[in-house]
């Protein structure tokens, strides 16, 4: 009874984990996706479409986060 009651729990635990786990995960994705377009806008802003590394900036920015 005891050993089945620890499995149990052992199993419930585990699935706790797993989801908060997966919840962090796609939280972080929103939050890497707002800095993402945020990032994006400060650029648009800061520099003029004719700059020559304008697209270039762009894909380095997306790169390093």
């Amino acid at each position: 009874m005891n050993e089945e009651n620890g499995y149990e729990m052992d199993r419930i635990t585990k699935n706790v984990r797993v989801t908060f786990l997966t919840h962090i995960r796609i939280k972080w994705l929103f939050v890497l996706q707002y800095l993402l377009f945020v990032e994006k806008s400060i650029l648009l802003q800061q520099i003029p479409p004719n700059f020559p590394g304008y697209y270039a900036n762009c894909g380095t920015f997306t790169l390093a986060i």
